[in-house]
């Protein structure tokens, strides 16, 4: 650290080298000051990527840039003149730091926040007490920041306000499918997330000088980049067919675990709380902080990195250089593809077919290339709200915000019996989950908040509106060239084949079969009617003309050489895969019988 004395008008450099591998600094032998252009020279000795940051504060924690262009070393020594702002209020401070360093801070100023917030919160996970912990290291080998976490979020995860750490289904009884709500809005016969968090090491490798390819790759299933607070980011799909992870139950944080248990998001967390801490907010207030950031020119905070290097950023953004704040919006607005999902219509929106652009940030005024979780938004730049048929609203945490929560409700079992059996609010009575009126959660939500509203009490029923997300939610595609890393997987699409009628046919005879689909426990759900068959075979024999009959089964007709061997044959079906992803495929051993 070099202290310089007050010159030109009282200024005061202060001059920091960063504490890892920031380049050492020292004003240049001669002609460091120039008083007519109001500059200083420092002179930067050390490696390349090192960046001069001008900073309008002594706060060391905070930093917040105010040059627009950081300039950087590009030797074992390099001269630079620093501008001296005369908007800066009598001081000026500068810092350099390495683009480790830059990075580093980014993920130490968030766990700084959750320590002054009294966090991270500990968690019990498979019986053991736990809190979120992230390591950071360089490798300057690879130019990468290793980010290595624990697979344990830094907050308390809840559905419907219940803490699902140790089982997304069993917080309640009976499941809460006992509450009616299941995935996919399937009601009381539906299915849920059958797995508990799990901590264990998850390893992020992250270049320091990202890429930016004009061509996009495709993301594959699994991690596709990591939040600051160490957890994995997944691309849009929970699984092979590309079934986008809409009609899944998540957290109140939208995040979710997968087989093994890696709790990850596939979209934006809208409570924040992987920066915030464990703060409760109402739906409605995490979409009005929203519609006032873009009020007041804000910019979403960084959520963390993709695996390629370039920043994720939440939906609120600056398109341009103008800094004019608004909801980004994604440029998949066409027609649905064979998978369900709007497909890429090339300015259409703010963002590219990676679900990201060029623009300012708080963290790079420059500019650079980022991605965003994106939002839906109304025609007038709003949040698009919504009592969504996916998400299982805290009633308990949003009553007790307007001193209305009924008596007993702090009890786990009560609260749930009382959704279940109904309860009043302020006198009026609510219709519990176990109506013959509802089949669904959903229908439960919106009769309550249609009787709040009949009731005098619609400043409680606009609390239940939620933000609408937009696909593709997440990162899409890379736009740089992505590392390698060993955060959670995504699951494969392949499955069984249950059946085939007929189970067997002569030599030189032609069949019409039928080929019954299954999937696997632990596997995702059969490929969408529309996904189209690759192949589909009996010992090798391509059916002709194979049809999708109904989601679970296949038919073709199988024409059976003269020459072919007799015996059990293996059933074979195949669809096309999502892009970059591997085909689901589906697989009978011995079930067809060639006989002479």
């Amino acid at each position: 650290m070099i202290r310089y004395p007050p010159l030109l008008g009282g200024w005061l450099f202060l001059l920091c080298a960063g504490s890892v591998r920031a380049a050492p600094i020292s004003l240049a032998s001669s002609n460091a000051v120039d008083s007519l252009n109001r500059t200083i020279r420092i002179q930067l000795t050390g490696s390349n990527g090192v960046q001069y940051f001008a900073r309008g504060s002594t706060d060391l924690t905070n930093w917040p840039l105010l040059q627009t262009n950081a300039i950087t070393g590009t030797g074992t020594s390099a001269l630079v003149d620093v501008p001296l702002d005369t908007n800066m209020s009598g001081r000026g401070f500068f810092r350099i730091e390495s683009n480790f360093e830059q990075r580093a801070r980014l993920f130490i100023a968030n766990y700084r926040r959750q320590l002054d917030n009294g966090g991270p919160t500990v968690l019990t996970v498979n019986g053991t007490n736990v809190q979120n912990a992230i390591t950071l290291a360089e490798d300057t080998a690879n130019n990468q920041i290793v980010i290595t976490g624990n697979g344990v979020p830094n907050y308390t995860p809840t559905i419907l306000g219940f803490n699902v750490t140790g089982g997304w289904n069993t917080a309640v009884s009976g499941g809460f499918q006992s509450l009616k709500f299941s995935e996919n809005n399937a009601g009381a016969s539906g299915g849920n997330n059958p797995n508990a968090i799990a901590s264990g090491t998850e390893t992020f490798r992250i270049p320091l000088k990202p890429t930016n390819n004009a061509t996009a790759t495709d993301t594959s299933l699994g991690t596709v980049g990591v939040a600051v607070n160490g957890i994995p980011i997944y691309n849009p799909f929970e699984d092979g067919n590309q079934t986008a992870a809409t009609g899944r139950i998540f957290s109140g944080c939208c995040g979710h675990p997968q087989l093994t248990g890696v709790y990850h998001y596939h979209k934006y967390p809208t409570c924040l709380r992987l920066l915030k801490g464990d703060i409760w907010q109402s739906e409605k207030e995490k979409c009005d902080e929203l519609d006032a950031l873009v009020a007041a020119g804000g910019h979403s905070p960084l959520i963390g990195f993709a695996l390629d290097g370039w920043p994720v950023y939440g939906p609120v953004g600056w398109k341009d250089a103008s800094r004019a704040s608004k909801l980004l919006k994604s440029s998949y607005t066409g027609t649905n593809d064979s998978y369900g999902n709007p497909a890429y219509v090339a300015a259409s929106g703010d963002l590219d077919e990676c679900n990201g652009l060029i623009s300012p940030t708080p963290e790079y005024p420059e500019g650079i290339y980022h991605y965003v979780m994106t939002l839906e938004a109304n025609t007038d730049g709003t949040v698009k709200r919504e009592i969504s048929p996916y998400f299982g609203y805290d009633i308990r945490s949003t009553l007790n915000k307007h001193g209305l929560m009924p008596s007993g409700w702090t009890n786990d079992t009560t609260y749930a019996n009382a959704l279940k059996a109904g309860f009043t609010v302020n006198g009026v009575s609510v219709a519990g989950t176990d109506s013959a009126s509802f089949t669904t959660f959903y229908q439960f939500v919106t009769n309550m908040v249609a009787v709040l509203n009949a009731n005098g009490m619609a400043n409680v029923a606009t609390e239940f509106n939620s933000m609408k997300i937009s696909y593709p939610f997440t990162i899409r595609k890379y736009r740089g060239t992505p590392s390698n890393a060993t955060g959670g997987g995504g699951v494969a699409g392949n499955g069984g084949i249950s059946a085939i009628s007929p189970t067997g046919g002569t030599r030189g005879q032609s069949y019409f079969v039928t080929i019954t689909l299954q999937t696997v426990t632990g596997t995702p759900g059969l490929p969408p009617n529309s996904a189209p068959i690759t192949t589909a075979t009996v010992g090798g024999i391509a059916l002709s003309s194979p049809t999708r009959a109904s989601t679970s089964t296949v038919t073709g007709t199988l024409n059976i050489p003269s020459g072919t061997s007799t015996g059990a044959k293996d059933v074979v079906v195949t669809f096309q895969g999502p892009p970059g992803q591997a085909a689901p495929t589906y697989t009978a051993t011995g079930l067809f019988q060639v006989n002479p």
